[in-house]
């Protein structure tokens, strides 16, 4: 990548500073920029029909496909009945195994739309695309979440392509709206929502609820949802989203349905919340721990905080957008040095899960799993040498998590492959991975315990005994403890708690026979203690034990414990919480620990029901007569039963850890937990109906519409040379039409433009494939366009075929090659018999574009930007001949070619909350046979009280084609012209009504109104530079015979515009009004008004 850093920064050195060196400005300044996917492997899909819905999965997905055909029927039902609406269409799951497949995908990708005036209309249809993290709680969470997505667009929206259009125009919807329905119909009592909502409320974050972006507006339109349904009820949450889509304003359906304006409503939810967090708060007790001095970032999440086994360091890694940095953080000095860092900054769902951490027994390493390119390593830093080893990681798809045994010769991790999480043991001497767990549930969180005897971890799964990929049931979305015995590879595990009812996870051992994890008992995430222990329940002819465990709380806190970890080595143990807006990192050592029962431990008052789980937990409490003694003997052996044999001294001991679930017909379910019958029986349906598996064949169903009114030519190539007056379309109705197949994959696409004197009218229409790693397109495109050159009328017809690949170096940059043929037929109308007599004709042209296109913005509103973008090409064209009739006048000759060479840079920098710095800078040249006049001055899509400036064109320069050069405001267009244009451009754009107000704004037109302030500087030239000879707009040239007299005038050749405008969105269109005054020859011109449809600058 550094090769490739370099060759680019040299090249933009040599455009830049090589004057010879001469550009792709087919349309003014508008051109695609847009993020990339990278396919690093094909694949090859399946999928399962049912009445209501379809399953799409590939190799190594059939798990997962298999399980959500036994619960997709209930999420369907259930998020039905709150939203009131049953869904007609099947939907669509389409299952990736990995985040990392997920991210390959095309789902979701489009094309740069900077330059799309009108919007664009999706047609989503009922997709929903998930992926399997390792934990099926989350998985099904996906479920309900894609579910409530079709739902809530199909009710704000419609479900026909033209409701879609008419709603999306007339209709807008904001983040804190649509995603804050569909959080709060995922999982209505999030805990983790509600832990940051608790933070915000008390802070009074929400009191400016207009501002609330991304995740915040999720957390924020969840619990107002929820505080909907908690003090109205939910039955009325589909009245208030119907009344919305009437009313097409989502403010009017609060009031009309419940009578109170949108403001007032605020009010009853920041009162509601806040009574119950401030007593909440009450309830609990600082930690006995201490904060680490760790600074942080809010726009970052922190996690995996892990103190190394002397005590002298911490790791912990920071995430933000998708990117991921490794810091280690030395105790004594107080200073942290940033190790890794990989991945980009992009709008899309982050894999917390990456990287894990894991420091070596002797502290001297940290170790860390990342994935790249579709590969799993292994990295280890050495902090002495300060270099990082990495090995490749087979066998699994992920890694969950991860850590050494005391010897530093095993590793214990949890890893992800074909649907299933379980527990692996990688040998480092021999580089040998053994597999412990092999089922559905989700195994997580593993450690070595009693030196590297046994692993304990957490699971979801009921059953103490290890079986062998069982049949595929319900599972339990919570988590208990368990531990196995590595050395005797015993296939019972150890429960220490069975509370199904309660999450736990994070374990550890804190002595022998004794563990400390996390638990979510009281509704809050707290660390627990539980003892391991037994006693004898009975003794006949062999002794019977019961095991058992005491569990003891050891926090009260007012916050989840996000992240924790202990080090045996110290006993020290440190965890992350987020208060006051922003991560803490604390550290406590266990001598400090002073442990209560856990029914001591008071409720969250947001937790509704749930009452603590009392301390003392009976894992084993059975007597079994000698027959049944001999069955489970027998069962033993062959390694399915729930009871160890070992005889010690001739005394034979049984350890028996009770199954709940021994006695219950599958699927298992362990006592304690919240069963649902319909659910149960549901599963067994659906297993004894499993469809045939098919495979899937390619269908097209509709993805976008565009449909606007502009002035644009939108075709992709240079305008033929008839004059500055021709260098805009006529204003015409335009159409886009795009499909796709169900994994976006392939694309079609067609479009018109209608002229409205009903003879400029243009064609477009291409094929997309965007499977594997080179992306591959052929376009065809039609223009029409008639004009006035010279005396006479002309109609010229263009017709471009053209083949293009595009290999993505990673989302954010890629290489693009264009390859097409052009035919212009150029026709002058008839006007007399000259006209009428002369001939059509006709110029075919060969060419080849290369490009490189960078862009990592981010989008913070509508024409709002963060980051950079850039593009730099070089295109080559030839004409083999100019056919005039029936007669080929050129042929081939270097004077027929034309090269032409360019860049465009943009970068969007961040001033103060959403107001934006945007600066540009473009630049465009030609030389050979033949070449690009530019036209510089004005803006794109210039509506009304447009003028042409009448800067002289030289007509020796051999001009072919033209374009315009833009923005420059204070000019008309052609202040300048040549086959070189350099023009820079700097606008601070202010939304400045919702920059002051903090309350949800009504109006679309409102809350994307900008104010925005200017200055534009350029020059269009002949020569190597504006100041050359050979730039003739200087001269003048008067002949009276028998005289000739050329004038040079000496006048700046580059010119400047200041000046001011507003923005905003107005029935979809972004409209622009700008009022410019240009500087020419150190003169300030007249204040010029340009009224245009055009986004960016």
């Amino acid at each position: 990548m550094r090769i490739f850093k370099r060759l680019f920064f040299f090249i933009g050195l040599f455009i830049v500073f090589n004057p010879a060196i001469n550009a792709q400005f087919y349309q003014g300044h508008d051109m695609p920029f847009g993020k990339n996917r990278v396919q690093y492997k094909e694949f090859l899909w399946s999928y399962y029909k049912f009445d209501r819905y379809e399953i799409y999965f590939y190799e190594g997905g059939r798990n997962n496909a298999i399980y959500l055909s036994q619960v997709v029927q209930k999420h369907i039902n259930e998020v039905e009945t709150v939203f009131d609406f049953f869904m007609n269409d099947r939907i669509q799951f389409i299952i990736y195994n990995t985040h990392a497949d997920f991210k390959q995908s095309n789902i979701g990708i489009t094309s740069d739309e900077s330059t799309n005036i009108g919007g664009t209309s999706r047609i989503v249809g009922a997709k929903v695309f998930m992926y399997f993290g390792g934990d099926h709680e989350k998985f099904e969470e996906q479920i309900r979440a894609g579910v409530s997505q079709i739902i809530i667009n199909q009710m704000m929206y419609g479900s026909s392509w033209k409701e879609i259009i008419k709603n999306s125009t007339l209709l807008t919807v904001p983040d804190w709206y649509l995603n804050g329905i569909i959080s709060y119909v995922t999982n209505p009592d999030d805990q983790e929502v509600f832990d940051r909502v608790k933070d915000a409320v008390l802070m009074d974050k929400y009191a400016k609820f207009n501002r609330l972006t991304g995740k915040e507006a999720t957390y924020a339109g969840h619990s107002l949802w929820k505080f909907i349904a908690d003090v109205y009820g939910e039955n009325i949450i589909p009245n208030i989203l119907y009344m919305a889509r009437m009313s097409r304003n989502v403010e009017t359906g609060f009031l009309y349905v419940l009578g109170l304006p949108f403001k007032d409503i605020l009010v009853q939810y920041d009162n509601y919340y806040k009574d119950i967090f401030s007593r909440d708060t009450q309830l609990r007790l600082q930690p006995l721990a201490d904060k680490m001095p760790v600074k942080t970032k809010k726009k970052r999440i922190y996690q995996h905080f892990k103190l190394s086994s002397d005590g002298e360091n911490a790791a912990y890694v920071s995430n933000e957008m998708g990117q991921y940095r490794v810091f280690i953080y030395n105790r004594t000095t107080g200073k942290r040095k940033k190790i890794f860092k990989a991945e980009h900054k992009l709008e899309r769902v982050p894999d917390l899960s990456y990287p894990a951490l894991a420091w070596h027994p002797t502290g001297e390493q940290l170790s860390f799993i990342v994935e790249r390119k579709d590969l799993l390593w292994l990295m280890m830093y050495d902090l002495e040498k300060k270099k990082i080893t990495k090995l490749p990681v087979f066998m699994v798809e992920k890694v969950l998590d991860l850590s050494y045994s005391p010897d530093g010769q095993k590793i214990v991790f949890s890893g992800v492959k074909e649907g299933q999480s379980d527990i692996y043991v990688y040998y480092i001497i021999g580089s040998r991975i053994e597999q412990i767990t092999n089922d559905l549930n989700d195994d997580l969180n593993p450690r070595f315990a009693e030196g590297d005897r046994k692993i304990v971890f957490s699971s979801n799964r009921v059953n103490d005994t290890l079986e062998i990929r069982p049949p595929i049931t319900l599972l339990n979305p919570n988590k208990d403890i368990y531990v196995y015995d590595l050395m005797r590879r015993s296939k019972v595990l150890e429960r220490i708690t069975n509370t199904p009812s309660i999450n736990e996870t994070s374990p550890f051992e804190y002595d022998r026979g004794e563990y400390t994890f996390l638990g979510n008992n009281n509704g809050i995430t707290n660390r627990f203690w539980a003892i391991y222990d037994s006693t004898i329940s009975q003794i006949d002819t062999t002794i019977h034990y019961k095991y058992f465990s005491n569990t003891y709380a050891l926090t009260n806190l007012s916050r989840d414990i996000l992240y924790y970890d202990y080090e045996p080595y110290t006993k020290e143990y440190s965890f992350v919480t987020f208060e006051c807006d922003k991560y803490t990192f604390y550290t406590g050592y266990k001598a400090d620990d002073e442990p209560f029962k856990v029914n001591q431990l008071p409720t969250a008052l947001i937790v509704k029901g749930k009452e603590p789980v009392e301390s003392n937990q009976a894992i084993s409490t059975i007597d079994i007569s000698d027959s049944e003694l001999n069955k489970k003997k027998e069962k033993a052996e062959k390694g399915t039963s729930g009871v160890d044999i070992l005889s010690k001294n001739g005394v034979t001991y049984t350890k028996e850890v009770y199954r709940i679930d021994e006695f219950v017909s599958a699927p298992n379910i362990a006592e304690g937990a919240l069963v649902d019958t319909a659910a149960i029986s549901q599963v067994e349906m659906n297993r004894s109906k499993m469809p045939s598996q098919r495979n899937y064949n390619i269908n097209f169903a509709t993805d976008f519409i565009i449909t606007q009114l502009n002035n644009t030519f939108n075709s992709q190539f240079y305008q033929p040379f008839i004059g500055p007056q021709n260098v805009y379309a006529q204003f015409s109705f335009y159409l886009k039409y795009g499909m796709s197949d169900l994994f976006e994959d392939y694309r079609l696409v067609g479009g018109f433009r209608f002229g409205f004197n009903f003879r400029n009218n243009n064609y477009l229409l291409y094929y997309e494939n965007l499977k594997r790693r080179i992306d591959k397109k052929i376009i065809f495109e039609r223009q029409v366009q008639e004009g006035v050159s010279g005396f006479n009328l002309l109609k010229i017809k263009t017709h471009q075929l053209a083949y293009e690949l595009r290999y993505p170096i990673s989302e954010i940059d890629r290489f693009e090659l264009r390859l097409f043929y052009r035919l212009d037929d150029q026709t002058v109308l008839s006007t007399d018999r000259i006209s009428l007599n002369t001939p059509d004709v006709f110029i075919n042209t060969f060419g080849v574009k290369l490009a490189y296109v960078f862009d990592n913005t981010i989008s913070r509103g509508l024409n709002l930007y963060n980051g950079w973008r850039f593009k730099i090409w070089s295109e080559y064209y030839f004409e083999p001949n100019v056919r005039i009739g029936g007669n080929n006048i050129s042929p081939i000759t270097p004077s027929s070619g034309m090269t032409v060479v360019g860049f465009d840079a943009r970068q969007y920098l961040k001033v103060h909350r959403d107001i934006i710095l945007a600066l540009r800078m473009g630049f465009n040249t030609s030389f050979g046979g033949r070449k690009i006049i530019h036209y510089l001055g004005g803006v794109d899509n210039w509506l009304f009280g447009r003028k042409i400036g009448i800067a002289p064109i030289d007509f020796s320069q051999n001009y072919f084609y033209q374009t315009t050069a833009t923005p420059l405001r204070g000019f008309f267009i052609n202040a300048r012209n040549g086959g070189t244009m350099a023009v820079a451009t700097a606008e601070l754009r202010w939304p400045i009504f919702k920059y002051f107000i903090n309350s949800p704004i009504k109006s679309d037109f409102i809350k994307n109104f900008q104010l925005v302030g200017f200055g534009d500087i350029g020059s269009a030239w002949n020569g190597l530079h504006p100041y050359s000879e050979e730039n003739k707009f200087n001269e003048q040239v008067i002949e009276q015979n028998p005289l000739t007299i050329t004038i040079d005038s000496n006048r700046e050749p580059v010119i400047y515009g200041y000046g001011f405008g507003v923005r905003s969105r107005l029935l979809g269109y972004f409209m622009r009004a700008d009022w410019a005054w240009g500087i020419d020859d150190g003169i300030v011109l007249p204040a010029v008004f340009y009224f245009s449809l055009s986004l960016d600058f």
